[in-house]
């Protein structure tokens, strides 16, 4: 079912009508405890279409499984599941959390919620078959040290390779180097209280400049969104700006992936917001003489649009947002979720357009984690639940 809301920046009304345009939903796959179960993450996908992903759990280990999604072949309609890897728990890590992201050779990286040498979590990597061979080549590039680890959500990999990611107290960065080693450095460390507590996944930036949010913490303890530059020169410490300090109203538990448009942040709020349901929110640079950024609230989620969204967004053509909410939806506050999109205003000041592109009922899906959207406006992504074993699934959202 296809709803629509208009929310006024002035007061933050959501208005609800049919909407005009319509998509098509297709459960592509449905996973069980033997091959993978509890897809995290965004899937990443390579140039002949086919997608690539993490469930966090199954295996012989019940320690998770990296798995592909080979297209169906002409004329067919089943998508060709294949294993890349199982995690064996230990040092080879154990349940893979966040998605993937794909480096310039193709080789895809990912992280491990605990597993590794001091049980603190991983780093992997997967490297393609070589022509010929079928098999991924797997390798843990770093095991995070007592007392900073268990990762949390998507790494970011920049220009050079470096990639960037966070800990439940940490912003962190590996560096390949000579060969096969990778150097790892920490960015910064979170003290909590007013410093901010929980740093998040899904940050934005490069090299340059990182933006990232914090679940709690801050002056209210509702967490904040904070951005950090490098020292002026050599390594060590980067230096931390809390960009701002929700509040409750105006969001509360930021989390997911950022998005970084035209010098604009854009997110979500797991809480907060007119219903406490939870936000989408913008935040505006400096401008003219103004110095600090400025916060504002784009939609604010009333349970039938959605409830939790949880994971971040996903950017589009022309300014639009995509996204997930992990409950709430046709079914009230308390559904199995939606994936919805937010179209820009139409005139300054005017109000953000919220279209539900699908309705999760249980059957189909349950708690979808953030999409992928390719070039085609396709929109790819997973459930965490659902489905006749509640084992999870994978989705498309055709325009």
């Amino acid at each position: 079912m296809l709803f629509r809301s208009a929310i006024f920046a002035s007061a933050m009304i959501a208005v609800f009508a049919p909407a005009a345009q319509s998509s098509t939903y297709t459960q592509m796959f449905k996973f069980s405890a033997e091959i993978g179960r509890n897809p995290y993450g965004r899937p990443v996908q390579d140039k002949e279409g086919a997608l690539y992903g993490t469930a966090h759990f199954s295996g012989p280990d019940n320690s998770g499984v990296v798995f592909k999604l080979a297209p169906p072949a002409e004329g067919k309609t089943k998508w060709t599941h294949i294993i890349l890897h199982t995690f064996a728990g230990g040092d080879d890590g154990n349940g893979p959390v966040g998605g993937l992201v794909k480096g310039k050779s193709g080789a895809l990286y990912g992280t491990t919620v605990v597993g590794g040498a001091d049980n603190y979590g991983t780093v992997f990597r997967l490297i393609p078959p070589a022509e010929g061979q079928q098999d991924w080549a797997y390798k843990v590039i770093y095991s995070f040290p007592v007392g900073d680890g268990f990762p949390n959500g998507n790494l970011l990999i920049d220009e050079t390779g470096n990639l960037y990611g966070t800990t439940s107290l940490s912003v962190f960065r590996l560096s390949p180097g000579t060969g096969d080693l990778w150097t790892a450095s920490t960015l910064y460390t979170f003290g909590g209280g007013a410093d901010g507590a929980g740093p998040t996944g899904g940050l934005a930036g490069n090299s340059t400049e990182l933006y990232g949010t914090t679940r709690a913490g801050g002056g209210a303890n509702k967490g904040i969104v904070y951005k950090l530059v490098p020292p002026e020169s050599g390594d060590g410490l980067w230096t931390k700006e809390i960009l701002h300090d929700f509040n409750g109203f105006d969001g509360s538990g930021p989390n997911g992936d950022l998005v970084l448009k035209n010098g604009r942040l854009f997110g979500t709020t797991a809480y907060g917001g007119d219903s406490d349901m939870g936000t989408v929110f913008e935040m505006r640079p400096p401008q003219n003489s103004h110095t600090g950024w400025k916060q504002i609230v784009i939609h604010s989620f009333a349970g039938i649009d959605g409830h939790l969204p949880y994971n971040g967004l996903t950017s589009g053509k022309n300014g639009v947002l995509y996204g997930t909410t992990v409950e709430g939806g046709e079914f009230g506050k308390h559904g199995w979720g939606v994936v919805f999109r937010l179209t820009p205003p139409t005139a300054p000041h005017g109000p953000w357009i919220e279209d539900i592109l699908h309705s999760f009922d249980n059957k189909d899906g349950n708690s979808p984690g953030l999409p992928l959207l390719d070039k085609s406006g396709t929109l790819y992504g997973g459930t965490q639940y659902g489905s006749s074993n509640n084992t999870g699934t994978m989705f498309q959202i055709t325009p």
